[in-house]
């Protein structure tokens, strides 16, 4: 994996081009390590997330299954998987946006991760498919979950259990990704969106963020008292104070 950061923007490269950039156990770990840390980083303000190669993901490494699970009875190699899948939480509950920025081929868990992203990016080129019932298993990485909520309980589990591949601009088409674009200018055009976000204060970022995961898990009630004490929260500090002045400054400048 490599990893970069530039101007509050971290790039997060998936680097197992040969292999597509399928995930073994030791990518797994330094992924989910990284994540945490750059999520913990107050000079990180985006998380792009991509792959190298002619792929995004395709996926956990099929020639080992077994290897996050290992052996032993289905609990203990479910709490092994489960510790990995900390990879997709990490990313859908983080305080940072995350923009998937699919350079290619995007299966399985590839899919799963894209899906945890706030944003996804797709060059022209990038082909996707949930994968997971061509190899004889039920999906991990939280897929269902999140496609549900992208695309609506029919469509992902069309997507499923039909298990087919589909372009971009399909998947543009069905709103799994926010844009499409030549694989060229895939970087800056994601450099261009991460930029923009992160120029917006980070306390107020992150309360957006925890209120759409709140409109999803809450009656109105509930998320109409979360969203009261974020806002007042937001409005009292000096980024929110900062933003006023420059509105003002804007407005009288006419």
């Amino acid at each position: 994996m490599l990893t970069s950061v530039r101007d509050g923007v971290a790039w997060i490269t998936l680097n197992r081009p040969d292999r597509l950039n399928a995930l073994n156990r030791s990518l797994m770990f330094t992924l989910l390590a990284e994540l945490e840390a750059l999520m913990a980083d107050t000079d990180v303000r985006v998380l792009v997330i991509t792959g190298a190669g002619r792929a995004f993901c395709a996926g956990g490494d099929v020639h080992n299954l077994d290897e996050v699970t290992g052996q032993g009875p289905m609990p203990d190699r479910a709490a092994r998987l489960r510790q990995v899948a900390r990879i997709a939480e990490t990313l859908y509950d983080g305080q940072k946006p995350v923009i998937a920025a699919i350079n290619g081929a995007c299966a399985g868990a590839g899919l799963s991760i894209a899906a945890a992203a706030d944003f996804r990016i797709a060059a022209a080129g990038a082909v996707f498919t949930t994968a997971f019932l061509a190899v004889g298993v039920s999906g991990d990485m939280g897929a269902p979950w999140s496609l549900t909520r992208i695309l609506g309980a029919a469509r992902a589990r069309q997507l499923f259990l039909e298990c087919e591949r589909f372009d971009a601009q399909q998947a543009l088409a069905m709103g799994l990704v926010d844009g499409v674009v030549p694989r060229e200018d895939l970087e800056a055009e994601v450099a261009r969106r991460a930029a923009r976000i992160a120029a917006w204060s980070p306390p107020a970022v992150a309360a957006v963020l925890a209120n759409f995961r709140d409109a999803v898990v809450t009656d109105f009630g509930t998320f109409l008292d979360r969203e009261s004490l974020r806002q007042v929260h937001t409005q009292s500090t000096p980024e929110s104070r900062h933003a006023v002045e420059r509105f003002l400054a804007r407005e009288r400048r006419g």
